[in-house]
């Protein structure tokens, strides 16, 4: 069993946008769901994920701050 931790806050993945030169249509991330993917890279990196072996099985753990309106309940 392999896990790692990414610090800060998740990002959801956002809308791809596309754009269009002549007869080709491609399309790219925003900008912030480009850096957290490279963000999640790189630490999965660091902890020597195999890629490419096989089936894999993943489970993930959010933790987040306690909203500031639910501080005094």
């Amino acid at each position: 069993m392999i896990s790692f931790t990414v610090p800060g806050q998740p990002k959801p993945q956002g809308r791809p946008r596309f754009f269009r030169r002549g007869n080709f249509v491609g399309s790219y991330d925003p900008k912030d769901s480009a850096s957290y993917k490279d963000t999640v890279a790189h630490y999965a990196k660091l902890a020597n994920v195999p890629v490419g072996v096989g089936p894999i099985s993943m489970g993930m753990k959010f933790i987040f701050n306690r909203p500031q309106y639910l501080m005094k309940k």
